[in-house]
């Protein structure tokens, strides 16, 4: 037999924040707690922006990437999050989103969510046009994120391909495929063995020893502990999310968490 899809599961850790005070976050896997929906609380809660003066609001969450085979391993496994999005170059700039295919039309949008020259909340909704640049009317110092939504009525809506995202010329990340935007506001670490059990004191301390970073792809992915996801073993994922001071409300949240090696 060989490893298919089916044989990676997500689960929870031990103790998920269900807020800023929860305590002992993290801990061992709780393989009765698979995530399987990518609803709100499964790995991160809701959570609100400070208004201003009330500074960023940071989360720290743990969750586990099992291989439940009963025999194949996966050798040189990587995990990266494919919808994350860079800081890109300073200073106040237009942004840029061109999508591969015809299908991403003039009936889906790009919500653009970031702040402006002067740190106040920016929103525009850039109408796609297929496979064409498309630049939005304002510029943006700080992008947060971008959400693929119907023109009419605004609903989530998934994309039909991959869009490339730049600030000014600079590429600073990719909706994917069949994916309903990307963020700046999360990034990720491993721990060094598998089967971690680490905890952190609390959901707003960092956990001890954890590097973290925004991999996007195989080649600049993270690798598991000992390189191999062997079979009934799980490696940890930390996450680290950064809700901005006067951060747009948006309810909807999604991350293409991937892990790829040879099979």
């Amino acid at each position: 037999m060989s490893l298919t899809s089916n044989d990676i599961k997500a689960y929870q850790a031990t103790t998920m924040p269900t807020s800023l005070t929860t305590s002992t976050v993290g801990g061992a896997i709780n393989t009765s707690a698979e995530i399987t929906n990518g609803t709100i609380g499964e790995v991160l809660p809701s959570l609100a922006s400070s208004l201003s003066g009330g500074g960023d609001k940071t989360l720290y969450a743990k969750y586990f990437l099992k291989n439940v085979s009963a025999s194949d391993d996966l050798p040189n496994a990587k995990i990266f999050v494919e919808n994350l999005l860079d800081d890109g170059p300073v200073g106040n700039h237009n942004i840029t989103i061109r999508p591969s295919a015809a299908g991403d039309d003039s009936t889906v949008v790009a919500k653009l969510i970031g702040f402006d020259s002067g740190g106040a909340s920016l929103i525009e909704n850039l109408p796609l046009n297929g496979d064409a640049d498309v630049t939005s009317v304002g510029q943006f110092s700080e992008l947060v994120a971008v959400e693929s939504r119907l023109a009419s009525g605004g609903a989530l809506v998934r994309s039909v391909s991959q869009w490339t995202v730049k600030k000014n010329t600079t590429v600073v990340g990719y909706v994917p495929a069949s994916s309903y935007g990307a963020t700046s506001e999360v990034a990720i670490g491993l721990e060094a063995s598998l089967n971690g059990s680490s905890t952190t004191t609390d959901a707003t301390t960092a956990p001890s020893g954890i590097t973290f970073s925004k991999p996007k792809d195989y080649a600049g992915g993270l690798a598991v502990a000992t390189g191999t996801l062997t079979h009934g073993d799980a490696q940890a994922i930390w996450e680290r999310w950064i809700n901005p001071e006067r951060r747009a409300t948006s309810p909807d949240f999604e991350l293409v968490v991937s892990i790829q090696g040879d099979i």
